[in-house]
């Protein structure tokens, strides 16, 4: 099965059991994400979410290969550019699947739809994971790290070309 099959059916909300089968495997992700990477669609957000969730599994099973430890960030990139306040939820869930992922996973991926429209969102969530992601993006913020968003996300995508 093409990427290109894949993520057409995803748009369609029509993933078969072979795109299923296809999508457990880190290097069939990664081919996915340099489809999308010039610029994904707020059609493509339900199958990123889906690959999210495939990395951050990936990333906690200490007996993969690690080979596509990247996967995730990559993700959240993508995840970044479709700009849905609600994604800041699993991607900070996915900030917290170990040590690495707490360090390497850009606390900026968070902010795609903007800072303060993510920070209204999650405030409104109501629950304890909710508060502690804004809490950390209020710090983030006070620090300095979303001061040049367009720099770093120009960076990002240019490092993952």
């Amino acid at each position: 099965m093409e990427t290109r099959e894949v993520i057409e059916l995803s748009r369609q909300s029509a993933l078969t059991p072979e795109a299923e089968a296809e999508l457990r495997k880190p290097s069939f992700r990664e081919r996915i994400y340099r489809e999308l990477h010039s610029g994904p669609t707020r059609e493509d957000r339900n199958l990123l979410l889906r690959m999210l969730n495939l990395e951050a599994k990936y990333r906690s099973d200490d007996s993969n290969d690690g080979e596509h430890f990247e996967n995730l960030y990559w993700c959240g990139l993508l995840l970044h550019q479709v700009m849905a306040p609600e994604d800041a939820l699993p991607m900070w869930s996915a900030k917290h699947v170990n040590f690495d992922t707490g360090c390497g996973f850009d606390i900026q991926f968070l902010v795609g739809a903007g800072v303060d429209e993510t920070l209204l969102f999650l405030r409104g969530v109501g629950d304890t994971s909710a508060s502690k992601a804004a809490d950390y993006i209020d710090e983030c913020r006070e620090a300095g790290d979303f001061d040049d968003l367009p720099s770093w996300l120009e960076d990002r995508i240019r490092y993952f070309a």
